[in-house]
């Protein structure tokens, strides 16, 4: 079994859409980020459409592929190959959100931003002998058409690799993002800048609220 890592910087985001009236309401900016968090959490009203942790593609991020024994829980597992995120074979694609037939209009997000494995997975009946990375590829964008770069989905001889999701990774900040969705689309292109698909409401440290449009 070969064990696949993606360690550094990460952007953990939630999406999250719902109503008017509680859009309209917590964009003022008079609740704390843990009460949004946690209407989002266990109001009925919330629908998540998207979630996921990325990988930023940066110079200390790093790709580490370790060699287990399949049966062996005990086997301390032999890290064969540190690369760079740089060196992976990388296509360039959008990463378009679909919404539903009626379109999630009145959309939070929750960005938080971290340290540790943002990817990992394991593949059994491979090992140091028989991994070749060269059959590595990744898919990246900009997020948001911004400074980072980053990484959508991992594959290995073109097959698609799944995220564990193991939350191997340290919170650092966060930040939580209102956005209210212009009606020509029935999607969300997070590569792209947000200000051109619909109004922003930022809430900062202190929970005050600043718009963009």
């Amino acid at each position: 079994m070969v064990n696949i890592q993606i360690r550094g910087n990460l952007i953990d985001i939630e999406i999250t859409s719902i109503s008017k009236y509680n859009f309209d309401n917590f964009s003022t900016g008079e609740f704390s980020n843990d009460q949004i968090k946690d209407f989002l959490i266990n109001s009925p009203d919330c629908k998540i459409i998207y979630k996921s942790t990325l990988p930023i593609i940066e110079q200390n991020s790093e790709l580490q592929v370790t060699s287990f024994e399949n049966d062996n829980y005990y086997d301390d597992g032999y890290t064969f190959l540190r690369s760079t995120l740089r060196d992976i074979t990388s296509k360039d694609v959008n990463l378009k959100i679909s919404l539903d037939a009626d379109g999630e209009k009145y959309i939070i997000m929750l960005l938080k931003y971290g340290y540790g494995a943002a990817f990992e997975t394991e593949l059994m009946d491979l090992d140091y002998r028989n991994f070749e990375n060269n059959e590595l590829q990744n898919s990246s964008t900009k997020l948001f058409d911004g400074s980072n770069r980053v990484i959508t989905s991992m594959k290995l001889k073109y097959l698609p690799l799944e995220d564990l999701k193991r939350s191997k990774y340290d919170i650092v900040s966060e930040q939580i993002m209102f956005f209210k969705k212009n009606l020509n689309s029935g999607e969300i292109n997070l590569s792209n800048r947000l200000e051109d698909q619909g109004e922003i409401v930022l809430l900062s440290s202190d929970n005050s609220s600043g718009k963009k449009k």
